[in-house]
């Protein structure tokens, strides 16, 4: 482990201190209510905002393991590492708010697993639902809880030397009793609470970096002359070996495609948890919107001062990812080298509420679907509210201990993300499949939830052992996008040679969600009128997708580009995301009135 020598303050300590006091205050206040029902304690009543779903979710998006990671991934490329995460999530997110929010929201289910008892019956449903709530619990909340201690445990063990058991006895204990006591709705509070702390902690690193080069335009002088114009440039090159053009398209296709369509996913439950617990279908879908915006721009106030970071340790960007020459640790040391007693601990706050926010996310989320889609569904269907809780809170314990073994065995955090990314993308077709088309039945759905992910894991085998490639973002998006048109092919032939689904279950999920896409038969079987065909309302909405994924595009381009002294394209781009932002909201709603008007039909 790479170490600094690097004094905490007692005003650093205090601050610590403060911030954790605050947490478990927010979670005390909250535990009366939490108490009530199983509804409070996993949902929060039903009764939030979108916008404050939105920042809870972008919080638990930023683990401790995101500031190592995408640190590390700004020092190995640029500045056009903004299209790491703006080709991961944004299009992604605004599929998902405007294409199914609102429908998943809609349908009133207490966990996102339920639908398939709903959409496909008995039977295949039911083995469907609690297989997505096992797999979502035991394999991605506990993957990305151990990427979490990780994550947290490389800043720290430069900071204070800690061995990895002790950030292991600090964090986990406090985090769990925290999520214990809190429940949903004081999780979100405190995500909002921390998320204000990680912007001001983001703020002051990048200052004090901007500072110690002598502001923003000499920033960008010193970089390019050192490392040429493309460190400073918006757009990743073609021949980039971390972050190429066609890294980036593979990425955002492969994780684009089947956005949305379902909620608890291979990557954890907590995104469903957000949605099922927003106020209203519009609320649904402005969680999303709020929070690609939020993550956004707490990611790009996070890498920026990595720019400043490779100027004084130019071998993490020449020699990145090589054997001794760790990116991933260039967070840690700017910390150590950019600031002093008090924004330190500051920081480090910041860094202590990330972890929180991901795993008390992952852990009350987790809980909920196991409670509900394992004990409850197949165990003891007369389950009471305290024994959901109860059971909740021993799935968490599990999901905690677990995590451990994740953080003990794992080297690198983006090769975690990478390997979950694409073994979650696999099988993502079929989720739009199941939403947009009648046709697609139980038996396509069994093959692309099983099928996929093994086709993906030996893709990953035939380009390490057969084609002998050794870079894991190249094998990372060529097996994603290998498994994604291998499991579409195979789901499709699947379907195509078995009968349909009942057509008494197909009615009764098309009543109560109304779905878009193509249901032309069911919905005749209805008696409901064809007049505005599903098929164009998917393509207005995908247009509308496309326009509000291009302005926020434009707002982060922009804070980079004047980060390093790039004042007109940086003013440009704000504005023209200003000008495209507005327009979006306008269609939006014109877009939102025309579905409530046909749900209401």
């Amino acid at each position: 482990m790479d170490t600094l020598n690097v004094v905490v303050s007692r005003l650093d300590i205090y601050i610590i201190v403060a911030s954790l006091v605050i947490v478990l205050g927010v979670g005390f206040y909250f535990y009366r209510f939490s108490r009530k029902s199983s509804e409070n304690y996993f949902l929060g009543g039903r009764g939030l905002p979108g916008w404050a779903n939105g920042v809870s979710y972008a919080a638990a998006c930023m683990n401790s393991d995101v500031p190592p990671a995408y640190c590390g991934l700004m020092a190995a490329t640029g500045l056009y590492l903004c299209w790491w995460y703006l080709g991961r999530f944004g299009l992604a997110f605004f599929i998902c708010g405007i294409l199914f929010g609102p429908f998943w929201r809609r349908l009133r289910l207490f966990t996102a697993p339920e639908y398939y008892s709903l959409r496909y019956g008995r039977g295949i449903g039911s083995v469907m639902r609690v297989w997505t709530a096992s797999r979502s619990a035991f394999i991605g909340a506990v993957a990305w809880t151990g990427a979490g201690i990780l994550g947290i445990h490389k800043i720290a063990g430069q900071l204070f030397h800690w061995k990895l058991s002790t950030t292991i006895l600090i964090v986990i204990p406090f985090v769990f009793f925290y999520v214990y006591i809190s429940g949903y709705k004081g999780v979100v509070s405190t995500d909002i609470i921390q998320s204000v702390i990680m912007i001001a902690a983001n703020v002051m690193l990048a200052v004090a970096v901007l500072d110690y080069f002598g502001g923003p335009a000499a920033l960008g002088r010193k970089l390019a002359a050192t490392f040429g114009p493309s460190v400073i440039s918006n757009i990743p090159p073609p021949a980039d070996p971390h972050l190429g053009l066609m890294a980036v398209l593979a990425w955002m296709l492969g994780t684009s495609i089947g956005a949305g369509g379902d909620i608890t996913q291979i990557g954890g439950p907590a995104e469903g948890q957000r949605i099922l617990s927003c106020k209203s279908e519009k609320d649904a879908a402005w969680m999303y919107f709020t929070s690609e915006i939020t993550l956004f721009i707490l990611l790009i106030l996070l890498t920026l001062p990595a720019l400043g970071g490779i100027l004084l340790w130019p071998d993490l960007h020449t020699l990145a990812y090589t054997p001794g020459h760790d990116p991933e640790l260039i967070y840690g040391r700017m910390l150590g080298k950019f600031l002093g007693p008090g924004l330190l601990g500051f920081v480090l706050a910041g860094l202590i509420a990330s972890v929180m926010s991901t795993v008390s996310a992952n852990l009350n989320a987790s809980g909920q679907v196991v409670a509900n889609d394992v004990y409850r569904h197949l165990i003891r269907r007369d389950a009471t509210e305290r024994q959901m809780i109860r059971v909740g809170r021993v799935v968490m314990a599990i999901i905690c201990g677990l995590g451990v073994v994740i953080a003990v065995q794992a080297k690198s955090i983006v090769s975690v993300a990478v390997f979950m990314l694409g073994l979650s993308s696999a099988e993502l077709s079929a989720n739009w499949a199941q939403w947009w088309w009648w046709r697609f039945n139980r038996y396509g759905r069994l093959a692309a939830t099983f099928g996929g992910p093994a086709i993906f894991l030996v893709a990953q085998v035939f380009l390490r052992q057969v084609m002998k490639i050794k870079s894991m973002f190249t094998v990372g998006y060529v097996s994603t996008l290998a498994g994604i048109a291998l499991t579409t092919l195979l789901w499709i032939v699947v379907t195509l040679l078995t009968e349909p689904d009942d057509p008494e279950v197909l009615k009764a999920f098309y009543l109560r969600a109304r779905p878009l896409g193509f249901w032309g038969p069911i919905r005749r079987a209805c008696g409901l009128e064809d007049a505005d065909s599903g098929g164009r309302a998917l393509v207005r909405g995908f247009l509308l997708t496309a326009l509000g994924f291009a302005a926020v595009a434009l707002l982060i381009m922009g804070m980079g580009s004047l980060y390093v002294g790039k004042f007109g394209q940086g003013a440009g781009l704000i504005f023209a995301f200003i000008a495209l932002g507005a327009v979006f909201l306008r269609a939006f709603n014109r877009y939102f009135d025309r579905l409530s008007a046909g749900a209401a039909r």
